[in-house]
């Protein structure tokens, strides 16, 4: 029926913020207004799943922020499942995480539940200054750390340390001592796995389709 349509395009057209271009031609809409009409367009009917593919890609800071807030939204009566390479946007919307590569189902579980599992492999990070060359080596003379990765030189003259290591009680303690003794250290922190890093370690984990 006409009046039942009518309430639905009513009803989609609030729930994606697309009154303020009800009436528009579509040519004439911005691309983030184009985004959320094909998100509109996906709501007729009440899906019980809705499946979105890169939705923010290609929007400007704003829009995407807006996007971001009505897929959340969508979440209270559909089941999304969000397709994205942005991993930040990943946590600002998701309850689960699903990460595939090939085709495979690596893991899922709460972004939470990622991180705390990733924990389990510690990173520390310090700026240091002097003569390197023997740094690496002397670090992974140290037992508990499985790699150092030595940055570039800043414009301070100091370098960026990043160390790789199992989760040890003192261990962050000799890595400070150790490098005090014969170089600079300037900062030491303890730096906490991304959804970037997690995503990568088990991309890089995975086997590949020669190793099947």
């Amino acid at each position: 029926k006409a009046s039942e349509m009518e309430n639905e395009i009513d009803r989609v057209s609030s729930a994606c913020r697309l009154e303020s271009v009800f009436r528009h031609e579509i040519f004439k809409l911005s691309k983030g207004y184009r985004q959320r009409l094909g998100l509109a367009q996906a709501l007729i009917g009440k899906p019980d799943v809705l499946l979105l593919d890169e939705p923010t890609s290609g929007l400007d800071p704003g829009q995407i922020q807006e996007t971001r807030e009505v897929i959340r939204s969508f979440g209270k009566e559909h089941t999304v499942l969000l397709s994205t390479h942005i991993l930040s946007e990943v946590t600002r919307i998701c309850h689960r995480v699903a990460i595939i590569n090939q085709g495979r189902l690596l893991t899922i579980d709460t972004p939470a539940g990622l991180q705390r599992a990733a924990e389990q492999t510690n990173r520390i990070v310090l700026k240091v200054s002097g003569q390197i060359e023997n740094l690496r080596i002397e670090l992974m003379g140290l037992e508990g750390l499985r790699e150092v990765e030595i940055g570039a030189q800043d414009e301070h003259g100091m370098y960026s340390v990043e160390c790789d290591m199992e989760d040890r009680d003192g261990l962050d303690a000799a890595i400070a001592r150790k490098v005090s003794a014969k170089w600079s250290l300037h900062h030491l922190e303890r730096r906490r796995p991304t959804l970037e890093n997690i995503f990568l370690r088990y991309v890089q984990d995975a086997p590949t389709e020669l190793d099947s």
